[in-house]
């Protein structure tokens, strides 16, 4: 699943290289999942087992946003003033709210109807609030990208899998899409065999894990 994904991206940007291992959790008692439970017993290192986890050198840590904010301060992708710092921390908590009305729907209820509504009321508000708070500006802190531009690159690319025109009434956050996607190697590493595209959820979602819920974004695979 692309719970880490936005990390892998912001290590493609700034040019590092990486390995990821992986954790088939499906089937529930196939191979991946015992050797997740023998690591999460065993603890890694890691005060909080849980995954993804992260390992650099002797750092060793887990929470997707705190490993985020590590690599955005390491690689310089971090608010440097006051405002910066205000700008970042607000639209990274406003990200946890679209990412919970998001989880909601695909989560506990997902049907024909939730995802109407979903698409009609609540992504229109965030996208509304998003185009509000970026303004002229060229990422979401100010002139400079940081770590919570690729947080909010990843939630953005999730709904265009629920509807490819979801976008066409806000061309801020188009042109937002744009710019990112051609960051020097953020636009090779999107086209590569490293880039996971899916699935968006884990296997308990009622949406998102299953191939065929990628065909309306992409009907060839």
């Amino acid at each position: 699943m692309r719970k880490a994904q936005h990390i892998r991206t912001l290590l493609a940007f700034a040019g590092v290289e990486w390995e990821d291992k992986i954790y088939q959790l499906e089937p529930p008692n196939g191979p991946g999942r015992q050797a997740w439970a023998r690591d999460k017993k065993d603890g890694l290192g890691l005060h909080f087992p849980n995954l993804p986890y992260f390992v650099d050198g002797e750092l060793k840590m887990s929470q997707s946003l705190a490993i985020l904010r590590y690599l955005g301060r390491k690689h310089g992708l971090y608010g440097k003033t006051d405002k910066e710092l205000c700008r970042q921390d607000m639209v990274e908590q406003q990200h946890g709210d679209f990412m919970m009305d998001m989880g909601h729907v695909v989560y506990t209820a997902f049907t024909l109807e939730a995802k109407s509504n979903y698409l009609k009321e609540t992504l229109p508000t965030h996208l509304d609030l998003f185009t509000k708070f970026i303004g002229d500006r060229s990422w979401l802190v100010g002139d400079r990208l940081t770590y919570v531009d690729f947080l909010w690159y990843e939630i953005l690319d999730r709904q265009l899998y629920l509807d490819p025109e979801c976008f066409k009434d806000f061309p801020a956050v188009r042109d937002f899409m744009d710019r990112f996607e051609n960051l020097r190697n953020v636009k090779e590493y999107l086209r590569s065999d490293k880039f996971q595209k899916w699935p968006l959820f884990g296997p308990r979602a009622l949406w998102g894990y299953k191939e065929e819920d990628m065909k309306l974004r992409f009907p060839n695979g």
